[in-house]
């Protein structure tokens, strides 16, 4: 399969998308992600049963590739077309900024139940998209993660959406694909300019106006 057939990477497709050898199931399609990636997640994934695996470089295993230019955007773009853009069918409200992402998060949360919608959230403190209620673990999850939010949203009914979205979110495309009907950037301050975030202010609000 070749990256210019995402449009075929649907339910019918595969059963499942993942980055994570530890929940792959039989079907399902596998990302190889990320600077700390070993070649042995992808044969423990293949061991599960996956049908293919998204990888920038072909590895030696008996299963198929779609080789991709830069797995992070394929990430985005392959979430949103086997999701189906769940986030088109509500409200949905992103919040950058150095400090205030999750209080900020908090009080639309609260006002707009107050008003009577059906909301769900993202935040750096929990996550709760309707079907799942957790302690979250990073301000804002990988895409695959985050369009199955926004799917499970879309199936409970929810009207509107609201999430904190980091600025290593948008450099990294977790939302290239996503189109926010509100975005909020609250501030900036030199906390996230360093060698391993942000290399100056220019770089650090160039991502974080991008929302």
């Amino acid at each position: 399969m070749k990256y210019d057939d995402i449009k075929n990477i649907n339910r019918n497709e595969f059963t499942a998308l993942t980055f994570d050898s530890r929940t792959a199931l039989p079907g399902s399609l596998f990302f190889c992600k990320g600077e700390g990636f070993k070649e042995k997640y992808l044969r423990d994934a293949v061991d599960k049963g996956i049908k293919a695996y998204v990888s920038e470089r072909e590895y030696d295993v008996d299963c198929p590739c779609i080789k991709v230019p830069d797995i992070r955007i394929a990430m985005d773009e392959m979430a949103n077309e086997f999701y189906g853009y769940p986030w088109k069918e509500f409200k949905l409200i992103g919040v950058t900024g150095t400090v205030g992402k999750t209080t900020t998060v908090f009080f639309i949360n609260a006002m707009l139940r107050a008003a009577g919608r059906k909301v769900s959230y993202i935040s750096s403190v929990d996550t709760d998209d309707g079907v799942e209620n957790f302690e979250s673990h990073l301000t804002t999850p990988e895409a695959l993660d985050l369009l199955r939010h926004f799917d499970n949203a879309r199936s409970t009914g929810a009207d509107a959406f609201v999430m904190e979205v980091s600025s290593q979110a948008l450099k990294y495309h977790r939302t290239r694909s996503v189109v926010f009907d509100i975005g909020v950037f609250l501030n900036f301050e030199p906390d996230h300019i360093s060698n391993v975030e942000h290399c100056d202010a220019e770089d650090f609000l160039g991502v974080s106006l991008s929302l």
